[in-house]
Parts: structure tokens; C-alpha cells; sequence
């Protein structure tokens, strides 16, 4: 026979080699699966937690110590190709529990075995069967128990003898005629529920457990050989030398395909243990994997993800195989949704992954002139492979194709439905916590954790481009950088980034300065003057480069695409000459910055710089504060190509609240607010001319303040969102255009919560 290695897995040291494991407990008692060489109690993404005090290369995974009530599992969560079949082999141990008298007799029986078993790919579970007799693989109709979701053979090294009782799962013996120390297979959920194929009776010759208090001596090897065909084969080390001979196949060429049907395409397989009123300590290492016969045939793995690109900008679609081959793979790749292939973006027709290698990819550009104005969405899926066979959890990969600015009224958006959520964080507890809206309504909200003292949210950007806001934090003591990718309220993954230890480094803003279509960071050292941006893929910062230093009456006015490239722009103030720069940037470099015409009188305020025109290229708003005028100057890039005055609002106590797009033309609007007599009016915008203006409903007590102007119902038009820092209140109102269509308050939170969305320039 011609086998090929498939995965190894030794367990011995404090991680584990592949990270596709999930794990749990069975009984409510029971302690998690350990590393026995890992000392941290918390697991890596994909990993094991640990526990123990082994050193590394000498440990085990330990599925249960030897005390009551114990019950766990471990699941590789990723399928393998069954057309080759599949030879398993591991090491086993079971100590510590059974007692034996000076006389060789046993007086305290050990219990209740381990469990090898292998669930159909196509199928998710995220727990093992029920407990004790069950071996955490099939049912157990006294307790109403049920078997692991997608079982297709359970393998029970039985300690106590019950896995072959007919009350765990169909057919079996009579729970009397339970035999100790045996091998029992049981097969597939629903057919007609674990039905019961072979055992071994107790094994002559040797047992599953050993008398030793310790691991040295308890080491059993274990084989299981499956064909293609389903024939099943299972060996035993019963003398305990740690190889397998042929006159320990216990179990011969069974063909389970009879009552089991044909075996799935593809297999994830897994270990479970337990404990009852009997205990012993069960641990198994040294898992190996190979084909049964001939070589293995690679699976195309193709994971579900989001992404989001603007005009111009690129996505590398990728595929991955499970396995190197001899041979190269090409892959179809299959289109759908509103985006059209050669008018709204280019991408070819096939990945390619070569001989010896697991990952190919191209590249999806989107075109300049797409989208238009709406958005467009695009859906790749994948076709039949050759070389290789498609894995059942390929999916499919989600593109959406927008004109939508750095500065969109749709950001933070956390559960990628484009309305805008709200985050809040409590300055006394360090909670934090996500409202995901519908309009006026919060539909879900929780706190997905706590940090602790000294950190703060520096920004709520894509850092991973999939379509969903995630949090970006400063320890602002430690000096600790930290980014919690999102999927609605909850903590998709978290991780450490790059420290910045100096405190006087600060997060300006987080924009995408590259068009990649992953917020970037601008870091401002607010003594030196240093600037410094570091371009962002998820956790890892692929470029951090020095833009020079900036004297420190320099001040960031604000972030925007003043040249309508698709990278974020930015624009800078002097607060004591008044003079102003734009900096257009290309990744972490400067490709052209150029001074304004100076503004001596720093009455003059900068407001934002949003897009009043529709051109796709920011342009900037100004407000006098004493004289109460309003200038637009509109942008070509660093270049001032026009302005206007609007008309004036010489009373003081007006203020522009925000700026957004209330009536969904594109082009940014005003909403004003009389911090005095609590009025508020909305002017719309085209270029340096106020189309419409009207007063809004008054909201006479001033503590009410607009903390976000954006879109909470995913109309295009831009909504506010009140807060009342005082009495807690929370209001949205629906806009369109002049009008207010709609008011309703949200949930109170009292004053120790703030809302994490900073209003007109420099939002978060």
C-alpha cells in the first residue's frame, strides 16, 4: 500500500501544530481538555488550553483527570478527503483510576473509556455526544443524552464495557452482559441512531487501562485503518510496547458501509472522555494521519469572507489547499450580484495554485468609474476544481463595491448592514458596549467586554476590510495598542498590535491612506511634532513610515479625498497664523502637499471638509464665530478651484452641529443648533450655494446635544443621533431632506456612558 501523510498533531508541547481544534466539556463538573506542557489555562485561536506542569515534548492532552464526574472532547474542525481512506494512528493513555489488591484482583474498576470518532465534513458540530456509557459519541436514551451531530463511526475504548449496551444507541447487548475492557463500534447518527456494528468482547491478551498512578507505563498505540470501501480495521497495543503487530488487529476488515451507508466524501474526527461514579485519568499524543491507500487528493478551501473595495481599489481573492500535490490546481472562479464583470471591476477567469505549493490567488480591481453613485455588490464563488476536490465549507466571498468616503455618514457600522450602530464606553467601569440600530429602533445591544483602566477607543474603522467597524484602543499609560475585530456586538477576534510606549504619541484618526480598503492609523507626537502613519492589514502593520515633523501650532484640521483617488487626504491648521496645507497622500508617503491661501483671523474655523459638490473630491467649510459668515472653498485636490460665500448667521449662539448628507444627493448639508434658545435648522448644499433651509423642531433644553449626524436606517440620507448627558436620554430622528419624517426616543444610559462618535471633523 502507497500512503501519504495527511497531519500530525503530537500534543506533547504547550501548543498545539494545527490550529482547527474546538473543544468543550460534557458535564456540567467536568474540567476543559488540557495541554498537559501548557501552562496558560486560556487556548490560542484554533488551539487547546492548557494547565499542566509538563515540559515541552513531553506532554499529552488530557481529556479527563481522574475524578468524578469528568467529560470533554476535542473536534478538528477542518474536512478531510476520505477517497483515499484513512490509517489513524495515536497513542493512548489510561491510568490512575482502577485499583487492584495484593491478590491481582480488581476491587475499584476504572471508567469510562475514550472515544475515537469521525463526523461526515460537511457537518458542524460544536459538541460531543452524551456522557458516560456514550463515550461522548452516541446517544444515551436513559437521560435522553443526544449523540454527536454528524457522527459517522464512533471507535469506544471501554473501560466499563457500555458502549456496547443497547441504551447507548441502536442494537447492543443487554446492559448484563456488558463486557470491561473492550473495543465497540457504533456508526452513524439517524441510522437509525448510532446503530451498534461490531465489539471485541473483553480483549484476551491485555487492557485498555493500566494500574500505574502515572502516565509511565499506561502508553497503549492505537490503529484504525478505513478504506475507501469501508472496510474497518482496528489494532490494539496489548502488551504495551508501543507498536502494533498483526495479532493485535482486534477488529478485521468490518465493512461498516452496510449499515452505515457509503462513507461521506470528507471526514473531521475527534476524541471525547469520561468519568462517572468510576474514574481514571484518560490522555492520548502522537497522532498521525495518513492516506489508507494512494495518494491523498487536496481539498479547496475557500472561506466565506467580506470585503469592501473602492474605484481603483484591489482585493486579492484567494483559495488555499489542505495539502500540497504533485500536480498544479486551477479553479474556476463563478460571479453573480449587481456588479458586472469588465464594467465594474476585473478580475481573471481561474486561480492557479502550483505544484507543491497550498495558495494561489488574483487580483479583483475595481474600475474608476464604478460604482456611479449607489453601491454594487459582488458574490465569487468557486467551480470543480481539477488537481484537486472542493471542500464542504467553501462558501462564498462578498464584495462591495462603493463610492462611499472615509467620511461616510454610514460609519461606525458594526454588523455591515450600512445603518449606522452606536458604540458607548463607560469612563467609571471600562465597559464597553455595541447598539446595533434599525432606524430608530436598537435592535440588539450588549457589552461585548471590558478593558480596564487606561484604555481608551482611538477609532472605529474596517481594519480588516470585510464591511464591519471594528475598535481600535490606546492604553494611554502602557503605551499598549490593541484592535478588536467585530461581527455585530461580539469580539470576532482580538489581539495586541505594535506598542507605541512614548504617551505623547497619538491617534489622530484612522483613514485608508493606501485605497485597500483597510483603515490605516496617523500617529502625531504631540511635543516633537513626528508624524508617522502605519498602513493596516487586520492586526498587522505592513508599512509604518515618518512624514517628518510638523511644528507643533500645527494642528490635523481634518481627513478627507480631496483628489477623488480613493485614499484618505489630509488637511492641516496653524492656530497662530491661520494658514492652511493640504497633504495629499499615497500609502505612508506625502505625494503632494501645498500650502492654502492664508486665513490670518483665526476667528475663522475650520468645520470639515466634506463634499458639497458631488465631484468625489472633499471640499472645505468655514464659519466666522464672531461675524457669523460661512465660506466653501471648493477643492481640486491641493488646489483652492473655487468658493463662495453663504449666507451669514450673525447670531453667535448658532452653531454648526454637524455636517452630513440629508437628502441623499451626494453632497454634504449643514444642521445647526442654537446652544441658547435650543432652535435647530438644516441647510442643503450644493457647492458654495444653500439650496433649501428650514428650522427644525426646537429642543429647548440645551443639554440635549446632536452627538452623530448619520445614517441609522440605510435610506442615504443622513439622521441624528441626540444625547442628553445630564438625565440620560437618547433620541434618533429620521431626516429627508428639510423634514423631520420621524423622532423616537432610545434607551436611557446613565451619565457614565459616551457615546464613542465624535461629531464634524476628526470623528472617530
Amino acid at each position: 500500500m502507497v500512503q501519504d501523510r495527511i497531519l500530525t498533531e503530537s500534543f506533547r508541547n504547550a501548543e498545539v501544530d494545527q490550529f482547527n481544534w474546538i473543544f468543550g466539556t460534557s458535564q456540567d463538573t467536568a474540567l476543559p481538555p488540557i495541554l498537559t506542557a501548557r501552562s496558560t489555562s486560556s487556548a490560542s485561536r484554533g488551539g487547546l488550553p492548557g494547565g499542566g506542569t509538563d515540559t515541552a515534548g513531553n506532554g499529552a492532552l488530557r481529556l479527563t483527570n481522574n475524578t468524578q464526574g469528568q467529560g470533554s472532547f476535542v473536534i478538528y474542525d477542518k474536512p478531510l478527503n476520505s477517497s483515499s481512506g484513512l490509517s489513524v494512528q495515536f497513542d493512548l493513555y489510561s491510568y490512575g483510576g482502577k485499583i487492584v489488591d495484593s491478590n491481582g484482583n480488581v476491587t475499584t474498576p476504572g471508567a469510562d473509556g475514550i472515544s475515537f470518532f469521525l463526523i461526515d465534513g460537511s457537518a458542524n458540530p460544536t459538541r460531543a455526544g452524551a456522557v458516560g456509557g456514550s463515550l461522548g459519541y452516541s446517544s444515551d436514551s436513559t437521560t435522553g443524552g443526544e449523540g454527536i451531530v454528524g457522527g459517522y463511526l464512533g471507535i469506544g475504548f471501554d473501560e466499563f464495557g457500555n458502549f456496547a449496551v443497547n441504551r447507548y444507541g441502536a442494537g447492543g447487548i443487554a446492559p448484563e452482559a456488558r463486557a470491561p475492557q473492550s473495543i465497540t463500534v457504533r456508526g452513524r447518527g439517524g441510522r437509525p441512531n448510532y446503530p451498534f456494528i461490531t465489539t471485541t468482547g473483553t480483549l484476551t491478551g491485555g487492557t485498555i487501562d493500566s494500574t500505574s498512578t502515572t502516565r509511565a507505563g499506561a502508553r497503549r498505540r492505537v490503529g484504525v485503518d478505513l478504506s475507501n470501501t469501508g472496510l474497518l480495521s482496528v489494532s490494539f497495543d496489548l502488551n504495551g510496547d508501543g507498536t502494533l503487530t498483526a495479532n493485535e488487529r482486534v477488529i478485521s476488515d468490518v465493512n461498516v458501509t452496510p449499515i452505515n451507508g457509503a462513507l461521506p466524501s470528507t471526514f473531521k474526527f475527534g476524541f471525547a472522555a469520561s468519568t462517572g461514579f468510576f474514574t481514571n485519568t484518560h490522555e492520548l499524543n502522537n497522532l498521525q494521519i495518513n492516506t489508507f491507500d494512494g495518494a491523498y487528493r487536496p481539498l479547496v478551501e475557500f472561506p466565506s469572507t467580506s470585503r469592501v473595495i473602492k474605484p481603483n481599489g484591489t482585493f486579492d481573492v484567494t483559495a488555499s489547499l489542505d495539502a500540497p500535490t504533485t500536480q498544479d490546481v486551477r479553479i474556476p472562479l463563478l460571479f453573480s450580484g449587481s456588479a458586472a464583470r469588465g464594467t465594474d471591476y476585473n478580475v481573471p477567469d481561474f486561480i492557479t495554485i502550483a505544484a507543491g505549493q497550498t495558495t494561489g490567488s488574483v487580483t479583483l480591481t475595481g474600475l474608476d468609474n464604478s460604482p456611479t453613485a449607489a453601491d454594487k455588490t459582488l458574490q465569487i464563488s468557486i467551480g470543480t476544481p481539477t488537481g484537486a476536490d472542493r471542500s464542504p465549507q467553501d462558501s462564498t466571498k462578498t464584495v462591495l463595491l462603493t463610492r462611499r468616503s472615509d467620511n461616510s455618514s454610514a460609519v461606525p457600522d458594526f454588523n455591515g448592514d450600512r445603518s449606522v450602530d452606536i458604540p458607548w464606553r463607560n469612563v467609571t467601569s471600562t465597559e464597553t458596549a455595541i447598539w446595533l440600530v434599525n432606524g430608530t429602533s436598537v435592535v440588539d445591544g450588549s457589552a461585548p467586554g471590558s478593558t480596564g483602566p487606561n484604555w481608551e477607543i482611538v477609532s472605529t474603522r474596517d481594519f480588516d476590510a470585510d464591511g464591519k467597524t471594528d475598535l481600535l484602543w490606546r492604553n494611554s499609560v502602557t503605551g499598549d495598542n490593541a484592535i478588536w475585530l467585530m461581527d455585530g456586538k461580539n469580539v470576532l477576534n482580538a489581539q495586541t498590535i505594535a506598542g507605541v510606549a512614548d504617551p505623547n504619541w497619538q491617534v489622530i484618526g484612522s483613514r485608508d491612506f493606501n485605497n485597500d480598503g483597510t483603515a490605516d492609523i496617523f500617529w502625531r507626537n504631540r511635543v516633537s511634532g513626528d508624524n508617522v502613519v502605519w498602513l493596516m492589514n487586520g492586526f498587522s502593520v505592513i508599512d509604518g513610515r515618518s512624514l517628518g515633523v510638523v511644528s507643533t501650532d500645527w494642528q490635523v484640521a481634518d481627513f478627507a479625498d480631496f483628489n477623488n483617488d480613493g485614499k484618505s487626504d489630509v488637511a492641516w491648521r496653524n492656530s497662530n497664523s491661520g494658514s492652511s496645507v493640504v497633504w495629499l497622500m499615497n500609502g505612508s508617503a506625502v505625494s503632494e502637499g501645498r500650502a492654502l491661501a492664508p486665513i490670518a483671523d483665526l476667528n475663522w474655523e475650520f468645520i470639515a471638509a466634506r463634499d458639497t459638490s458631488g465631484d468625489g473630491k472633499a471640499d472645505i467649510i468655514w464659519r466666522h464665530r464672531t461675524s457669523g459668515q460661512n465660506v466653501i472653498w471648493l477643492m481640486d485636490g491641493a488646489t483652492v478651484a473655487g468658493g463662495g460665500l453663504l449666507a451669514s448667521s450673525p447670531d453667535a449662539n448658532w452653531q454648526i452641529a454637524e455636517v452630513g448628507d440629508f437628502n441623499g444627493d451626494g453632497k454634504a448639508d449643514l444642521i445647526w443648533r442654537n446652544r441658547v434658545s435650543g432652535d435647530n435648522a438644516i441647510w442643503l448644499l450644493d457647492g458654495t450655494e444653500v439650496t433649501a433651509g428650514a428650522l427644525t423642531a426646537t429642543v429647548a433644553d440645551v443639554n440635549w446635544q446632536i452627538v452623530a449626524a448619520k445614517d441609522t436606517n440605510f435610506d442615504g440620507k443622513t439622521d441624528l443621533i441626540w444625547r442628553n448627558q445630564v438625565t440620560g436620554g437618547n433620541a434618533i430622528w429620521l431626516v429627508d431632506g428639510t423634514e423631520i419624517t420621524t423622532g423616537a426616543a432610545t434607551p436611557t444610559v446613565d451619565s457614565g456612558w459616551q457615546i464613542r462618535i465624535r461629531p464634524k471633523a476628526l470623528a472617530l
